[in-house]
């Protein structure tokens, strides 16, 4: 995992169209604090095509990876079944 240190640059999306430039403040285990520099309308999807190939997994492991995919912009999934060697 990508863990940024503080003061660097970041952009924020909140969903509904606007797009913050902020820079991270503070960012722990827990806790995460950026102060907001400036915000705009957002644009569009990102350009960039995400598709997922992911190997089957127990329980509920499959549908927080999906979920997870999806809120990062991942627009195909692919599920594939493996055997173990």
């Amino acid at each position: 995992m990508l863990r940024l240190g503080e003061g660097r640059a970041l952009r924020l999306f909140d969903g509904a169209g606007l797009e913050a430039s902020a820079v991270l403040v503070e960012a722990s285990r827990k806790r995460v604090v950026a102060r907001i520099e400036s915000v705009a309308s957002g644009t569009a999807e990102s350009p960039l095509a995400v598709h997922l190939g992911q190997a089957i997994s127990k329980g509920d492991r499959m549908d927080y990876a999906i979920q997870k995919a999806v809120e990062l912009g991942c627009g195909r999934h692919h599920a594939a079944l493996h055997r173990a060697w």
